[in-house]
Order: structure tokens, then sequence, then C-alpha cells
């Protein structure tokens, strides 16, 4: 039973992360900053969900096939919302 909870506790935990697009580092140096973590790259979650796992939605859970990449791998979209000066002022 503790082994099920702690599947989910982690699923539902990368779940919030793909959905927000940030990584793990990103959230534990705004906890650390006690600041919210900044989102130069959220584009809302069904891009975001197309990002990590592609285009195909029932692909998500089994990816036999592999789906051609929204990226290089380099250099990512970022959001179009931002306003960056503003952001970099905060920190």
């Amino acid at each position: 039973m503790f082994l099920f909870f702690t599947i989910l506790n982690f699923t539902i935990y990368h779940i919030k992360l793909v959905s927000n697009n940030n990584t793990t580092l990103e959230i534990l140096d705004a906890k650390r900053k006690n600041k919210k973590p900044i989102t130069y790259y959220d584009l809302g979650r069904k891009r975001n969900w197309e990002a990590v796992f592609g285009p195909k939605w029932y692909s998500y859970m089994f990816p036999i096939t592999s789906a051609p990449m929204t990226s290089d791998g380099i250099i990512w979209m970022k959001a179009d919302n931002i306003n960056t000066s503003k952001l970099l002022e905060q920190n």
C-alpha cells in the first residue's frame, strides 16, 4: 500500500510539472528563494504535453512509435505572454 501511494504522489507531481512546463530544478530553486516559479516555457497545458510527448494523445501512456519533436532539443519555444524584463527584476 505504501508503494502505491508513493508512486501515485510521484505521478501527480510529474503531471503537474509537465502541465506547467517546469523542471524539478526550477521548482526547487523557487522554493529555496521563497518565490513563485518563473514560467518562461509555459505554452498552455495542451501545447506543453505535445512538446513533451508529441501530438498523438493516445500514445502518451505507451510511446511505441516515435513522434516528431517540436524543437531541436536545444532551443525551445517560449511563452508569448511573458514580460522578460519584469521577471528578471524579480530575481
